[in-house]
């Protein structure tokens, strides 16, 4: 166990200490090359010749011509990567290359005045690399900064201010040229001292602010280069050597600062976009880190998606198959794997049908349900409720579709279609049948009713029994009352087979409470009964059909005297509601009824007691045909019971059935 330790700790140290080995000869090798320009620049410092010169006015104007080239293009290239990312150090970075070619355009132009006033020659050098090096420390302070909008990267508004005081720098320097003072070793120790200080406090920057990428070590060792060239100035004399090398030591930084801009516009057009080697590492580890969980969460979905029992299929408009769960290729009856690329459009009965539905759901970018029938390759054909709704797949257009199997519920649907319709037709062969034997019973009842009525009339002579005339009584009775059943059930038919057509006329509704009330008086005075009437004044009248009307409220009363025990109340009141309906209200006192029995009675046929051997006799076709007939008038009959409670039933009319006095009916 202790070797197992051993084994693994081991390497992990080894590694420890070679990248610790690498990091220290990484920076030893940057230092060298910042130290190599400095050590010879001392050398030759101590042991150059003093009367050793290269003094070549030609070459210095070709070189100062090919540098002043060189910034030019650096500030374009600087400026298209600030024109492409907005940083504001890009600004400056441009600004800075663009002011040491207008700044030291005049020490190359100049060259050949050294021999008349070398001050003018000599001072437009330092102050260039002052002006560079100020605008690159600034822009290194800008680093990070909020992007500039669009429209202020080329105003040339904000460019003109920062190039004027370029050129008055130009003016500057060539007035301090012709002072007395141009020739103070001061003024070129200032001009030197503030690039070097300008160049140094860059390089704190980057150091402090850990700007590690590749383009910020090039930028740091360029700031150190400009740093290095301005001390070899102040310590050389003009067309020496050591003088030349500072010229290089300045070009070797304005080389390396100008690559990394070339390297920025061919790839991010940034710097701040630019990262180190570390960060890349971190980066590219964050990015397959990120790809392994999107690769591990879509395998998930995947998987989730293909258990679901809902069909998911993913279509381009035209119909091509984009994605398919394993659900709906069973849908479509082919494997999962040979979905892809396939037309929907094929798959189904109807595919003009599937188009618009589809055409919908892209034109209003909202889902559309509907349902549609499926062929499969194999099996039967099949109903779906699917549902299209539109998004974006794998960077096009596209709809996803979600497909429930409804074929069970659309055969349950048709069988119940067809059930009501095997029933509509047995009820309607029941109407005509009720009509057709009512119409059969009522004509020998007629008949009978009427020899009865004859007999006990004795309209052809005297009978010589009085049992006989009581007997004749009885059957005229029991005649009238099986009449009656008979044109109750008419009705009924009549009404369910839709031929009845109401004759609208003017109804005055105090009449009609009269006339009913006359019919059941005789009965009710017989149960020893009371009818009250509260009849409103000025009640508009109806327009209906009197006979029906009176027969909806012969039928309420009657019910009313029929179930109310002896000594009992029937009240009638009429009255207008706040919403402008007449209303009729019969009320007693009888029996009453639970909620269940009230909706039994509104049944045609259908009794509170449908027992042989019950109390109350009658077809229970009263409330049903009185409901019946208000619905075709366009009103309702409600009911509102209580076992032993009473009963209240209310016949509401709807305004449009109310009629102002000596209004014509058809109005």
């Amino acid at each position: 166990m202790a070797g197992g330790a051993v084994s693994e700790t081991g390497p992990r140290l080894e590694s420890s200490v070679l990248l610790r080995v690498a990091a220290l000869y990484k920076h030893a090798v940057e230092l060298v090359f910042v130290l190599a320009p400095l050590a010879l620049v001392l050398y030759l410092r101590a042991f150059q010749s003093s009367d050793l010169e290269f003094h070549d006015h030609l070459f210095h104007e070709v070189a100062i011509g090919v540098s002043i080239i060189l910034s030019l293009f650096a500030a374009w290239v600087a400026f298209r990567c600030f024109r492409a990312s907005g940083e504001p150090s890009l600004r400056y970075v441009t600004l800075a290359f663009a002011s040491f070619a207008l700044v030291y355009a005049p020490h190359g132009v100049l060259t050949r005045m050294d021999d008349h006033n070398m001050w003018f020659f000599l001072l437009y050098g330092p102050a260039s690399r002052v002006v560079m090096t100020a605008f690159l420390l600034e822009a290194l302070l800008r680093h990070g900064d909020m992007a500039e909008p669009p429209a202020a990267r080329t105003d040339p508004a904000s460019w003109s201010g920062w190039l004027m005081a370029v050129v008055v720098v130009d003016v500057v320097v060539a007035v301090l040229a012709n002072l007395p003072v141009a020739g103070d070793p001061r003024i070129r120790l200032t001009l030197e001292g503030l690039s070097i200080l300008f160049a140094l406090g860059g390089v704190a920057v980057i150091i402090g602010r850990r700007l590690r990428s590749g383009l910020m070590q090039g930028y740091r060792m360029a700031l150190l280069a400009f740093a290095t060239s301005s001390f070899a100035f102040l310590l050389s004399a003009p067309w020496t050597h050591l003088w030349w090398l500072a010229h290089a030591i300045f070009a070797g930084g304005f080389f390396v600062l100008s690559h990394g801009m070339v390297r920025a516009l061919l790839t991010t057009r940034s710097i701040a976009g630019i990262h180190s080697e570390e960060e890349i590492v971190v980066r590219l580890a964050t990015a397959e880190a990120t790809a392994n969980a999107s690769k591990a969460a879509a395998i998930r979905l995947r998987n989730l998606l293909d258990s679901s029992p809902i069909g998911v299929l993913v279509t381009a408009p035209d119909g091509t198959i984009l994605f398919c769960n394993r659900r709906h290729a069973e849908i479509l009856g082919v494997p999962s794997e040979e979905v892809l690329g396939r037309d929907a459009n094929s798959f189904h009965a109807d595919p003009a049908l599937r188009g618009r539905y589809v055409g919908e759901a892209l034109a209003s970018g909202q889902m559309v349900i509907g349902e549609i029938e499926c062929i499969p390759a194999a099996g039967e054909r099949r109903w779906y409720m699917v549902t299209w709704t539109p998004l974006e797949f794998e960077g096009r257009q596209a709809l996803v579709a979600w497909g429930v199997d409804v074929t069970d519920r659309r055969r349950a649907d048709e069988a119940l279609l067809q059930a009501k319709h095997a029933a509509d037709i047995a009820n309607r062969a029941k109407s005509e049948f009720l009509a057709a034997i009512s119409h059969e019973l009522r004509t020998p009842l007629n008949a009978i009713n009427g020899f009865a009525e004859s007999m006990r009339e004795e309209l052809f002579g005297p009978l010589d029994n009085e049992r006989y005339r009581e007997y004749s009584g009885y059957i005229l009775d029991a005649g009238r009352h099986l009449t009656a059943l008979i044109n109750d059930v008419l009705d009924v038919a009549r009404v369910e087979s839709g031929r009845v057509a109401l004759r609208d006329e003017r109804v005055v509704v105090a009449d009609l409470v009269r006339s009913a009330q006359v019919l059941v008086s005789e009965r009710a005075r017989d149960s020893q009964l009371r009818i009250e009437t509260e009849l409103m004044p000025n009640l508009p009248d109806l327009r209906g059909d009197a006979p029906r009307l009176k027969q909806v409220l012969l039928n309420l009363l009657s019910n009313a005297v029929k179930f109310t025990p002896s000594g009992g109340r029937i009240g009638v009141r009429t009255r207008m509601s706040a919403a402008g309906e007449v209303e009729i209200l019969v009320e007693d006192t009888g029996i009453g009824m639970s909620a269940e029995e009230q909706e039994r009675v509104l049944v045609a046929f259908a009794q509170v007691d449908s027992r042989l051997e019950r109390c109350y006799q009658g077809l229970g076709l009263g409330l049903s045909l009185a409901r019946s007939l208000m619905e075709l008038h366009g009103g309702r009959l409600s009911i509102d019971s209580a076992p032993g409670l009473g009963t209240r039933v209310l016949l509401t009319f709807p305004p449009d059935r109310s009629m102002p006095p000596n209004a014509a009916v058809g109005g």
